[in-house]
């Protein structure tokens, strides 16, 4: 009888491969980009069957007290938020495949300095909004592409064309929302224009200038609040603007989820629409709630609102 033995390989048993050796360093460790508070490095492939990644290493002491930024397959890396004025260190190692990393690559330093001015905001938008005792202007944006921003100032005016001058200098902020409640008049259109600034205080253009009108709020004239209605009624409502759109809302619901809206034509400045209640399909055995919002058109959002009241109908 012939018994044959069999064995695991080496490899299998310790979970490592041994034919690969400790890898050397990649060599031409360069920046391909420094400013702005950012910094990309960049060096030569390591071209070897055991290669498993790239391990970069940083500091900002000097050339001691490094720390590990990142694994990395590509060989290149890019990191921004740093300060302008501090010098940053780096060096690369390669790690094979059992996870043993070589020795320290060359070491480069360089400092980002700011050079540049930021590009300016993106994607503006603009909604003014009054009621219920309520005015502000609110204005959104997405920031520049880059990641020194510092923050963004603000400018207004009553008149279209104006330059981001002191004169007509509105407010300072950080975020990317600024909601306007200062000296706002109902019936009053506002222009802004936003430039940013980065850490280094330098600033961007300024965007195409966005406005919006602060509405004088629609009322609902009748009926009042808690009434009773016969279906030959009609809803009254003041408008006071116009060439914009008003809806009526009608909904069984207070928070007017799922409601019947009504288009209204407004004559002329300061008029009265009417809405026949004989239009609307309303269950005689339900409360109902109304109100009439506005849009100025330059948002898609209500610029408006007025006060909500509660109704019923019945037969006459």
């Amino acid at each position: 009888m012939i018994i044959f033995y069999t064995s695991c390989a080496r490899e299998e048993l310790n979970g490592t491969v041994d034919d690969i050796p400790a890898l050397p360093p990649p060599a031409y460790i360069s920046f391909y980009y420094s400013t702005d508070g950012e910094i990309g490095v960049e060096w030569e492939p390591v071209k070897h069957f055991g290669l498993d990644g790239y391990v970069v290493y940083m500091s900002s002491g000097g050339n001691t007290n490094f720390s590990k930024q990142s694994f990395l397959k590509q060989n290149y890396f890019f990191i921004d938020s740093l300060s302008y004025d501090s010098t940053y260190y780096f060096y690369v190692a390669t790690r094979n495949k059992n996870g043993i990393e070589s020795n320290p690559g060359d070491t480069i330093y360089t400092k980002p300095l700011n050079r540049y001015v930021p590009p300016g905001i993106r994607n503006l938008g603009i909604n003014a909004v009054s009621g219920n005792g309520e005015k502000r202007i609110d204005v959104d944006w997405s920031p520049p592409y880059v990641s020194d921003i510092a923050g963004y100032n603000i400018y207004r005016n009553s008149t279209v064309f104006f330059e981001p001058v002191e004169e007509y200098f509105h407010a300072r902020c950080d975020d990317t929302f600024f909601s306007d409640t200062s000296g706002l008049i109902r019936g009053k259109t506002y222009y802004y224009l936003i430039e940013t600034f980065d850490k280094g205080f330098l600033k961007s253009s300024v965007n195409s200038t966005t406005r919006d009108l602060v509405m004088v709020e629609p009322e609902i004239i009748y009926p009042v609040n808690n009434q009773i209605l016969i279906r030959t009624d009609n809803f009254i409502i003041k408008c006071y603007h116009p060439i914009l759109e008003y809806r009526l809302l009608i909904c069984d619901n207070s928070f007017f989820i799922s409601s019947e809206e009504y288009l209204l034509h407004p004559a002329s400045v300061d008029s009265l629409a009417a809405v026949p209640l004989n239009s609307m399909y309303l269950d005689e055995l339900k409360f109902y709630y109304a109100k009439v919002i506005a849009f100025t058109g330059f948002s898609a959002k209500p610029g408006s609102y007025s006060a909500v009241i509660k109704f019923r109908v019945k037969s006459e």
